[in-house]
């Protein structure tokens, strides 16, 4: 099984989206933010990519691990 980067499963856009919406979004409304207006966009290319049919929910979880971790080093 390959493993994918974020960064290959989300575009540039998409990740400077991710950010913006930690950023200024109430604790608890993140991923279903993530999911509404980034995940459910890219999931089609996401799930062509991957070859295989992938959790919105779970892709939202960590699009905001990502910008939790991204967060903390910067």
């Amino acid at each position: 099984m390959r493993k994918f980067t974020i960064g290959e499963l989300f575009t540039d856009a998409e990740l400077k989206q991710a950010m913006s919406i930690y950023k200024y979004t109430r604790a608890g409304f993140v991923c279903d933010r993530m999911v509404s207006e980034i995940v459910q966009h890219a999931l089609p290319r996401i799930n062509k990519l991957t070859e295989q049919e992938n959790d919105p929910r779970y892709l939202g979880y960590m699009l905001e691990w990502a910008m939790i971790q991204q967060s903390q080093h910067t």
